[in-house]
Order: C-alpha cells, then structure tokens, then sequence
C-alpha cells in the first residue's frame, strides 16, 4: 500500500519526530494521504524514505502540505516529488530540503500541483530525471529570503513553475552544465 510510515485519509500531523528509512510500493514513502487530508510537519526529520510512486517523503492525493523547521533529505520517489509530491499546495518554512531523487519524473526536490511557497528555505543538490532540479510547481511560485541552487536537471535545473514567480531576497542557481551528463547544474 501507500504511506512507508503513516498512511491516512485524513490529516497526517509529524512534530518533534524523526521518520527514517521507511519504504512503499505505492506513494508517499514515509507519509500518504488521499482524498482530502492535509500533511504538516514540524520540528521533523524525514531521511531515507523510497516510493514506488511519487512522493520520496511525502504524497498528497488532494490535500496541501506545510513543513515548517523541518529537514527532508535523502529520499527517493520513483515518480515526481523527490521530498514532497503535493497535489494541492504546498508551503516549506525555516526547513531544508536536500539530496532527494525523482527517479522517473520531474521535481527532484518538490513537486507541486498547485501553489509553491518557500519562506527561509533552502532546496539544494536534488534532482530528477526530467525537469525541475529542485522546484516544480504547476501553480504560482513565491520565494521569500530563500535559496534553490545546486540542483540538477535537463531543464529547469533549480527552479519550474508554470504559473507566476515572485521572488524576494532570494537565491535561484547558479546553473552549471556538468561535463559528463551535459545536464545543467
């Protein structure tokens, strides 16, 4: 089934809480909700978590989802969403979001159907197989006094949105190409 740790169709709340090394072979590596429930995490450690399908860390069928001074790193989703697959919105807050892979899709680091929100936040060394390095949003992307760089893809290596961008005192790349892949970094 989907959900390696919590598998729920309502809300899902993580505080204070380390989520290690936790795998599906359906969605959500460490945390999944379907229909409309709502994913937050606080204070939390989420590592080393692997899906199937999207979501290395984190999958919303149609909920939103909030980390707030939080670190996703080193998970991995066989679909979108290295870290986060969110299906609605999805707000990151004083967290880090590092080193995840999005094996057979877009969005190294996150991927959002909707909205994308980042607040102090830093998004680095993530990547996917297609695009949005770091970042992929479907919906309108804010940055507020973040960083998105060292990522890798073919396109859009640190940062995709399809809606508007807004950023403030904020970091996007740089983009490097590396020499053996030809991808941009």
């Amino acid at each position: 089934g989907s959900g390696g740790a919590i598998g729920s169709t309502g809300d899902i709340l993580v505080l204070r809480s380390q989520v290690d090394g936790n795998t599906t072979d359906g969605d959500g590596g460490a945390l999944y909700t379907d229909e409309d429930g709502d994913v937050t995490v606080i204070h939390s450690l989420i590592d080393g978590s692997a899906a199937d399908g999207p979501g290395g860390a984190i999958f919303t069928l149609d909920g939103d989802v909030a980390v707030l001074d939080s670190t996703l790193i080193g998970n991995r989703a066989d679909d979108r969403g290295g870290a986060i697959s969110g299906e609605s919105d999805v707000l990151v807050v004083n967290s880090t979001v590092a080193r995840n892979l999005a094996v057979a899709h877009a969005g190294g680091g996150i991927w959002a159907r909707g909205d994308l929100v980042l607040v102090n936040s830093t998004v680095t060394d993530n990547h996917p197989e297609g695009e949005g390095g770091g970042v992929l949003s479907a919906g309108r992307t804010w940055l507020l006094s973040s960083t998105v760089s060292a990522n890798i893809a073919s396109v859009a290596a640190n940062l995709g949105s399809a809606g508007p961008l807004r950023a403030s005192n904020s970091i996007i790349g740089p983009a490097v190409t590396a020499v053996t892949t030809g991808d941009a970094r």
